[in-house]
């Protein structure tokens, strides 16, 4: 296996580092697959890295950039990005320079596969902004964003509430970058414009556009993942796409948690099972 690592530059002018793993015999030299990262991730995470060595003995070449979501707080020249201040849209701008990148390598045919927020994202490209050279999509333990459901949940609505007061009252005062530490949808530190942004509204609600995704889709989560922003996103969000391509599926692995804890192989296992059967 050999590792290479690059940079891709998006449409709005930043640059993403990232590394391609090339196995010694990989299965079809024009497939491969491009790995997403979730909130405050980046492309040499722990979920990454293990899905590389497990595609990679499975006879895939395997890509991870990090986004502009990457880390907590990031700089390129001027302008600050990182999750704290991520606006979810703008990942179409980054999904599309990691796929330009693989194509012009001579990559034809990429599974793209995205974790938590990263789940999100690959179901938003591909429902808002198809790509010829994608030829399947893997949602993995997806977390679900709706205004709606959070002020509805009994376990969220208190904390919900108090979050998105605050942020709308910074944005109030002109200061969409204020920064806001938080206890909902987890613990955590977000600008207001970009807590707005991805809690706020139904704008990225996968239960409300993914049958627009016209690739194969796999949704898989694990029985564990019970959080409010957790649970039942993978099965409500497959019962709405179930029909739009005939190899859409949905698993549910007994005993995997948010994170995949002691669970790589079995995580890997899936999705080449379901990858074997496209």
């Amino acid at each position: 296996m050999a590792i290479e690592f690059n940079s891709i530059h998006t449409k709005d002018d930043l640059e993403h580092i990232g590394i391609l793993s090339k196995t010694d015999s990989p299965n079809n030299p024009e497939e491969c697959f491009l790995l997403i990262h979730g909130s405050s991730g980046n492309f040499y995470g722990a979920m990454n890295l293990a899905l590389m060595d497990r595609f990679g003995e499975a006879g895939f070449d395997v890509a991870s950039f990090n986004t502009r979501g990457h880390d907590l707080i990031s700089r390129y020249g001027e302008r600050f990005y990182g999750n704290a201040f991520d606006i979810l849209s703008e990942c179409n701008y980054d999904i599309d320079a990691a796929v330009s990148f693989l194509v012009e390598r001579g990559y034809k045919k990429i599974h793209l596969y995205g974790h938590s927020m990263g789940a999100v994202k690959v179901v938003y490209y591909g429902a808002k902004h198809p790509n010829p050279y994608v030829i399947s999509i893997i949602s993995s333990s997806p977390v679900r964003l709706s205004y709606d459901y959070f002020m509805n949940h009994p376990d969220a609505v208190e904390e919900f509430t108090r979050c998105v007061n605050l942020a709308k009252e910074h944005i109030k005062n002109n200061k969409p970058n204020a920064l806001m530490d938080v206890q909902f949808p987890m613990p955590h530190t977000f600008g207001a414009k970009a807590y707005l942004d991805k809690h706020g509204s139904e704008q990225y609600n996968m239960t409300l556009y993914a049958q627009n995704v016209t690739n194969p889709t796999l949704l898989i989560a694990g029985s564990l993942e019970t959080h409010p922003r957790l649970e039942n996103c993978a099965t409500d969000t497959h019962e709405i796409m179930k029909s739009s391509h005939e190899k859409n599926s949905v698993v549910i692995v007994e005993g995997a948690d948010h994170a995949w804890t002691d669970m790589h192989d079995q995580h890997a296992k899936e999705i080449l099972n379901w990858i074997a059967n496209l």
